[in-house]
């Protein structure tokens, strides 16, 4: 099991504050193709928060995960900028390809994906996973006398993950259910 606590964090980075010299924070997102509405929200809001801070000490590197990218790419930032912490990226293949990288350099990351089989030593996930999101689903269906669940998924990992979670918790709570998956 992997501790999530911010202590551990904290161990890997050190402290920030009265740093006379920048901070650098790659942060890799999805600024364009099918989720770069996800990716500038993300921006906006960390943009907002630098704000808020007044710290001039912290600068955010954006790097666009939403086209083509290698390690390569990822590699050339990090030797050339020299984050303290790599914030992202969203999407949990973004992450594989990028872990070794990680690993090699030291440097910690906070991921938006919801996969926690990717939590390491240097990799904390922030995202809801499938099942926490389809265990509040089905909770609240229930308390709203919802019964009857209707799932149509795609027949990939996650699909198969979600549909697991779903049939193991329509068997504990006697619940109807009609199942669907595509090719």
């Amino acid at each position: 099991p992997v501790s999530y606590k911010f202590k551990n964090f904290i161990k890997y980075t050190g402290q920030i504050e009265n740093q006379k010299e920048i901070t650098n924070i790659l942060v890799i997102l999805p600024l364009s193709g099918n989720y770069k509405k996800f990716g500038k929200r993300i921006r906006q809001s960390l943009d907002l928060g630098l704000l808020e801070t007044s710290n001039s000490q912290v600068k955010l590197l954006y790097f666009d995960s939403g086209k083509e990218f290698t390690e390569n790419h990822i590699v050339d930032l990090v030797k050339t900028n020299n984050p303290l912490l790599i914030l992202g990226p969203l999407l949990r293949e973004n992450l594989i390809k990028i872990k070794p990288i990680i690993f090699k350099y030291k440097i910690p990351i906070i991921s938006f994906t919801n996969d926690n089989s990717l939590a390491d030593n240097l990799v904390w996930i922030t995202g809801f996973s499938p099942e926490q999101q389809m265990k509040k689903m089905i909770t609240h269906s229930i308390k709203c006398k919802k019964n009857n669940f209707g799932f149509v998924g795609m027949n990939n990992n996650y699909g198969k993950m979600v549909l697991a979670f779903l049939l193991s918790s329509a068997e504990k709570n006697s619940i109807k259910k009609t199942i669907l998956l595509s090719k």
